[in-house]
């Protein structure tokens, strides 16, 4: 049994994997059921790998087998033309991985700086259905230390005087290395020290370091090496290249210019430096003087005296920075003559003594400003000062994220805003100012001050809800949502129904809650209300309105009962009256309108004689009527299922054969009451519909700010007109109302060295850096008012 079972699932296999054939054929090779896990992978190996050795990859690369018959192989069928590498399949549970290795030939090695990636097309085949997949591997060739560095080119001949100043460059060797990042990096250095040079181990720039003499030694033969800085660093040695460089010693010639006596500096009180130098000329006349060396940031310049150009005065242009050289300074000179070509004078050193000099300090170790969130791009911020005040000072802003939003007049100290501010988004700014790139420093403090400039917003664009008719007064309805993203009285919100007509709501000033004011007929009142909701905050000088819709629809109940427009009908019927004849018509009136009315005959009817159309509530004969019978009295009621109406009495009177039927009835004047009390109810509503479309005055703005015509378009000042006094007030105006009214003022063009600063909200223009005709006449500012739009 145990056997025949065994065959059967055998047997159900084998027709389960024809049938799969079957449909793969139907298909075709395009609905490969071989799917590789990504369509691209990405994988490593190092440089240089031995044979047989596997590319790295983050993920697993492969096919899952989802069918255990499934025999899968893999080839590189593109993207190896080199033929570095083979792929193989290794089936490990239900997922055949795909291995990529270096062929087994000891011949084919990778070589980065040759190629350093390669895009492998990768082909699976599945031998028993003849499925086919393919793929592509990204394989990088990653860089191993394998190269030294090299010199090019190999050898260099120099020649320089005896002469030379000392730390003068000679020459500058040059390395390379085909590796990259770390690896690629190099130290220079000599392999013997028995000479008067340094080479930088990073430029590779040859310097001197020890006078020369000619007499001694005319020629050094240096050898210079470029060692690999990972190799040296893991212990390997002189791994690398040498250059030769070769330095031909050139006698001074006689007869050059001398430098004589010995200059001697003066140094003033504010700083300034003045050498005089005299020059004796040699074989031939003068031409110039140069500082050869000890004047790194370019402070001083030289100046010709005379007309024989033997005389020359060096002069300090730049304020030097003596804490950068507490010992002072050795500037190198040196004096070329006229002859061809030129000869040079030994260099002379003149060594300037450090000035005793007060650091110059701000005037606050931190300045706290406090600015408006309104404040326009350009509204001044700070003045900072420094003591005491140097003959020329430097003001510069030193980097970080805060100090983008700031720029300074480097000459001034004046500090303007670049940018606009938002109270919600930041409300502090700090950063460093410096004074002569960093001779002293200083902090500032930005507080940005918040301003109602958001108005409350609605969680939602609109409210809807349906309320029943009768609801009792005082019921809540709906609730209403606003928040302001400003703080304080700025975002504190309130509620208001803005409707300009009555409504029959009221709505919770704090809590957003819209509740019913009067008794709601859905018969005699409106049955759809559009509720304006305005939401406003409490802020200064002017608060911010914002409008949602709210429709409430009343929904009609079954409230009413039904009232006949006829009573109290008097009939006459002759006794030989025929089966069927109508005898009276009655007619109800339900306002609810929501069921058909039914019309009952509740009593008087006991011998059925008389019936009645249930829909139409017509009263008929169905019978005889029986002898000696003088009258009947029928209560008729009408229903609307929920609700009866009072009963209709109809009296019924037989008289003599051959008399005509007749009837009266008392008319109640229902259907014209209703209609007058509906008119009058509506009668509001037809005054007030303007309401849907009525704008308020305070949330639009329709009008631009005009300045007053009475301000001068030119002023005349002295220039020595008081600082952080006041010049002229600007004014302008806006027809509109509320917020929308609100003006700030800002220099838009012509303070770009900060001199002028405007109050963003008095309009009052102030001076607030000393004026100096001599150097500029006269000042173009545009002013500009802006109009205060609130976010949304």
């Amino acid at each position: 049994m145990a056997a025949s079972g065994t065959a059967l699932l055998t047997l159900a296999t084998v027709l389960l994997h024809v049938a799969r054939c079957q449909e793969t054929m139907d298909k075709g090779k395009d609905s490969s059921p071989l799917r590789f896990t990504y369509h691209l992978y990405n994988a490593t190996i190092n440089e240089n790998s031995a044979p047989r050795m596997y590319v790295e990859t983050p993920v697993k690369m492969g096919i899952k087998a989802t069918d255990p018959l499934w025999d899968i192989k893999y080839n590189v069928v593109s993207g190896d033309e080199d033929g570095f590498f083979q792929a193989e399949a290794v089936q490990i549970g239900d997922f055949c991985f795909l291995r990529i290795k270096t062929r087994s030939s000891t011949s084919a090695l990778l070589n980065r700086e040759v190629r350093d990636t390669y895009t492998l097309t990768v082909e699976a085949t599945e031998s028993t259905f003849d499925f086919q997949a393919k793929t592509k591997v990204f394989v990088q060739v990653l860089d191993t230390n394998d190269l030294k560095p090299l010199f090019y080119p190999a050898s260099y001949n120099v020649a320089i005087r005896e002469d030379t100043p000392l730390k003068s460059s000679v020459a500058r060797v040059s390395a390379t290395d085909a590796d990259i990042g770390s690896n690629a990096e190099f130290y220079y250095s000599f392999t013997s020290r028995a000479h008067p040079f340094v080479v930088d181990p990073f430029t590779g720039t040859v310097s001197l370091i020890k006078k020369l003499n000619h007499t001694r030694m005319q020629r050094y033969d240096l050898t210079i090496l470029a060692e690999d800085r990972t190799k040296k660093i893991s212990g390997v040695q002189k791994f690398g290249n040498v250059a030769r460089v070769t330095v031909n010693i050139q006698k001074m010639p006689m007869g050059s210019p001398v430098i004589t006596p010995p200059p001697k500096p003066t140094i003033s009180t504010d700083g300034k430096v003045t050498i005089n130098v005299h020059v004796e000329a040699g074989v031939k006349p003068v031409e110039s003087l140069s500082i050869a060396g000890g004047d790194p940031h370019k402070c001083f310049e030289i100046i010709p005296l005379g007309v024989q150009g033997s005389d020359f005065q060096v002069i300090s242009t730049k304020r030097i920075i003596w804490s950068q050289s507490p010992f002072g300074l050795n500037l190198s000179l040196q004096a070329k003559d006229r002859s061809s070509p030129s000869l040079l004078s030994p260099v002379a050193q003149v060594h300037i003594p450090a000035h005793h000099y007060s650091p110059i300090a701000f005037f606050e170790d931190t300045y706290i400003v406090t600015l408006s969130e309104f404040s326009p791009p350009k509204t001044h911020v700070v003045k900072v000062s420094v003591t005491p005040v140097p003959y020329n000072v430097t003001f510069s802003l030193k980097n970080n994220p805060d100090s983008a939003n700031f720029k300074i007049n480097p000459k001034t100290g004046i500090i303007i805003t670049t940018e606009k501010f938002d109270y919600e988004r930041k409300d502090r700014y700090e950063f460093d100012v410096l004074a002569n790139h960093g001779e002293a420093e200083t902090h500032i403090v930005v507080e940005i001050t918040d301003e109602n400039d958001n108005s409350p917003q609605f969680t939602l664009t609109s409210y809807q809800t349906t309320l029943d008719e009768n609801t009792p007064v005082g019921s809540s309805v709906l609730k209403v949502a606003a928040s302001d993203r400003d703080k304080g009285k700025n975002g504190f919100v309130t509620y208001a129904i803005a409707n300009s007509g009555p409504v029959p709501f009221t709505i919770d000033p704090f809590t957003g809650v819209i509740s019913t004011s009067e008794h709601l007929d859905y018969e005699l009142m409106k049955r759809r209300y559009h509720l304006r909701v305005w939401a406003s905050d409490s802020g200064s000088p002017f608060s911010l309105v914002s409008e949602c819709p709210v429709t409430i629809t009343l929904n009609n109940i079954n409230d009413n009962i039904p009232l006949f427009e006829r009573v109290g009908c008097n009939v006459t019927v002759p006794p030989d009256v025929p089966i069927g004849h109508t005898i009276a018509e009655l007619s109800a009136i339900d306002l609810d309108e929501l069921q058909q009315l039914r019309y009952v005959i509740e009593s008087g009817n006991e011998l059925q004689v008389f019936g009645i159309d249930a829909v139409s509530g017509a009263v008929t004969v169905q019978q005889p009527i029986p002898q000696g019978a003088s009258s009947f009295t029928l209560r008729v009621v009408a229903t609307d299922g929920k609700h009866h109406s009072e009963a209709s009495i109809v009296r019924i009177t037989v008289t003599n054969k051959g008399d005509d039927a007749t009837l009266r009835c008392l008319e109640t004047g229902i259907v014209k009451q209703l209609t007058d009390k509906l008119i009058e109810s509506i009668k509001p509503i037809l005054i007030n519909q303007e309401e849907d479309t009525f704008s308020d005055i305070h949330i639009t703005n329709r009008h631009s700010p005009k300045f007053n015509m009475s301000i001068p378009s030119s002023i005349d000042i002295a220039e020595d007109h008081p600082l952080n006094s006041t010049i002229v007030q600007f004014k302008a105006t806006d027809n509109d109302s509320g917020f929308n009214s609100k003006l700030v003022y800002t220099i838009s063009s012509g303070n770009e060295d900060g001199c002028f600063s405007i109050d963003t909200f008095s309009g009052d223009l102030q001076l607030v850096c000393p004026l100096d005709r001599e150097s500029k006449e006269f000042y173009i500012l545009n002013i500009t008012e802006l109009i205060l739009y609130c976010s949304t």
